[in-house]
């Protein structure tokens, strides 16, 4: 749809958690299902796909270069795959969810599958290393300085400094705020 609203069209009747490509020609989003699988599509409506035969999955974030897809596997744990779907292989060694590349494209975040935290590692899945909060869905800042998440507890959205330090709270609300991200 244009900015202003207009010229909306749907792209797929059964579909979530989408993310775009980074030069913006395609959408990669989950398929519910008894097993979710991720799919493409072009951003014309064309050119839908199964990714990822394998290896049922869910929450795609693409890479900076958008060559490689992170995701959450079935078995709860974030993967990593080739974005035209031809490989996929283990990435975390500890259970993972809600993978976000840093804008770089040299570290991963991801919310431990079970609450227990949220976490950095290396791209290449080495390294991982706690932020010392909990929280949900995380995302880097365009800068690559800063993680906004929602806090478990509350559902209000937080913001951290990369380092663990910073912790500082953004919204105070009644209501459930999930899957924050941030503007250009």
């Amino acid at each position: 749809m244009d900015d202003d609203g207009g010229n909306a069209r749907r792209l797929a009747l059964d579909g979530w958690a989408p993310t775009w490509s980074p030069e913006g020609s395609r959408i990669v989003f989950t398929v519910p299902s008894y097993s979710s699988h991720l799919f493409e599509v072009r951003t014309d409506g064309t050119g839908r796909r199964r990714l990822f035969r394998s290896n049922p999955s869910g929450n795609p974030t693409l890479s900076p270069d958008g060559r490689l897809i992170a995701f959450e596997g079935i078995d709860d744990h974030v993967w990593v795959g080739a974005s035209d779907g031809s490989w996929s292989r283990r990435l975390s060694p500890r259970w993972g969810a809600e993978p976000d590349w840093s804008p770089d494209g040299r570290t991963i975040v991801f919310a431990e599958a079970y609450g227990e935290g949220l976490f950095l590692m290396n791209a290449n899945g080495s390294a991982v290393r706690p932020l010392n909060t909990a929280g949900s869905y995380p995302a880097f800042s365009p800068d690559g300085t800063r993680i906004v998440f929602a806090e478990n507890q509350s559902w209000d959205i937080y913001t951290v400094k990369i380092d663990g330090s910073g912790l500082r709270r953004v919204t105070r609300s009644p209501g459930i705020e999930w899957r924050p991200d941030w503007g250009p």
